[in-house]
């Protein structure tokens, strides 16, 4: 084996746990879930559907602190059959995320809150990763400069 593939070996050994000792030291954060209601009256059932769909998008984003939801039936004009909205707000380290989505069906809303809420956190995962991949590779370049000299 030559010294210049020990090296790199060396390097990506290194790196290696260097990431899953960043990965284990990340603390999984528990989301706190506010849900308030205006004009409809908050059940069991509605309760636990909304707090499914959204204890799930912490696996696009585990730093989710707190989440706000606002169900509501937004008209009463209407002749034929209510409107509900689903106003979500998600709190999140340097950044805060809200959507609102009007359906006639309360639990399609809460699913379109969620799905546009679920885009929005994986496009910003995707920035986040991007920088933490310049990070490493700023980390090993330094690491083969500490070892060339």
């Amino acid at each position: 084996m030559s010294k210049l593939s020990f090296e790199n070996e060396r390097v990506k050994i290194i790196l290696e746990v260097m990431v899953k000792a960043h990965l284990s030291n990340k603390v999984k954060t528990t989301m706190k879930i506010n849900i308030r209601t205006r004009e409809i009256d908050l059940t069991d059932p509605i309760r636990a559907y909304a707090e499914k769909k959204l204890l799930a998008l912490l696996k696009f984003s585990p730093d989710i602190m707190i989440a706000d939801l606002e169900l509501a039936k937004i008209s009463k004009h209407h002749k034929k059959g209510d409107v509900f909205s689903a106003k979500v707000t998600l709190s999140v380290p340097g950044k805060v995320y809200r959507v609102e989505e009007i359906e006639p069906v309360l639990y399609k809303a809460i699913d379109k809150a969620k799905d546009d809420l679920k885009q929005s956190l994986n496009r910003n995962k995707g920035r986040v990763r991007g920088s933490e991949r310049q990070n490493h590779k700023e980390v090993a370049d330094s690491l083969l400069e500490v070892n060339e000299i």
